[in-house]
């Protein structure tokens, strides 16, 4: 994913090139500072950047605008981050970065559509998403172009996640590199007979994962057969931590 960080035990995304561009057509920007509406406290400027640093007259340059708008970015960012118990694609995570950008990291936080998100529940969380499209209890235009638009850009991941078979593998391919020790087993579970151990730095090819047994585990095609890897710790669905980092 081209917006990853990696960080100590686990993954800090960033958004991508594809998620700024989306971003930047539908805030637009002002190098001048204006006020959308007469009653907002503080002033706004550049790609929607507002607050008590931003004044009556106050002029910028496109690339103090491009400044901004990077700096901003970091507090939405980790406000996604902080708030997404499950694994992410990178256009989930442009998408919701795109949602709290306009209506606030406090409101994702606080919202149904993230308990959804949460629960793995991402084509009811599509269909609430929509219903982000008001201002003072109107539907808006712009409001509601916008949520299709972050909807469409969720769904490109959740299109290519498919149930393998009847016990619940998706279809996911990527490398997995590991930060400890960790057995290859022959099953998904923890009772399974172990393959090999394999070492803290080993990376790892696969072309699925579930979640099963309280772990999140991937599947690695090994000649006519499979070996399973737990990469992190799992609860109701939902990724605990992280054993490596996936490229």
């Amino acid at each position: 994913m081209d917006g990853e960080t990696k960080e100590k035990d686990g993954i800090i995304m960033r958004m991508s090139q594809t998620g700024i561009i989306m971003l930047k057509q539908f805030e637009g920007v002002r190098l001048t500072a204006y006020k959308a509406v007469n009653t907002e406290q503080y002033w706004t400027i550049g790609y929607g950047h507002y607050g008590v640093d931003v004044y009556e007259g106050m002029k910028i340059t496109d690339k103090q605008a491009e400044e901004m708008l990077k700096n901003d970015l970091i507090r939405y960012e980790n406000g996604v981050n902080e708030s997404v118990t499950v694994t992410l694609g990178q256009n989930q995570f442009d998408a919701l970065v795109s949602f709290a950008y306009n209506c606030g990291v406090s409101a994702l936080k606080g919202s149904y559509l993230l308990n959804l998100i949460n629960m793995g529940k991402f084509a009811d969380a599509c269909e609430e998403w929509l219903l982000w499209n008001k201002s003072g209890g109107k539907v808006l235009l712009g409001l509601t172009n916008r949520r299709k638009a972050e909807v469409a850009l969720f769904k490109r991941d959740i299109e290519s996640y498919t149930v393998v078979d009847s016990k619940g593998w998706i279809t996911e391919t990527g490398q997995f590199k590991l930060t400890k020790d960790i057995y290859l087993r022959k099953g998904a579970t923890t009772d399974s007979l172990v393959i090999a151990l394999l070492p803290k730095g080993s990376l790892i090819r696969y072309d699925a994962f579930k979640h099963a047994g309280g772990y999140v585990w991937i599947r690695q095609q090994r000649g006519r057969m499979y070996g399973y890897l737990a990469t992190g710790e799992s609860k109701d669905s939902k990724r605990v931590n992280y054993w490596g980092t996936f490229r």
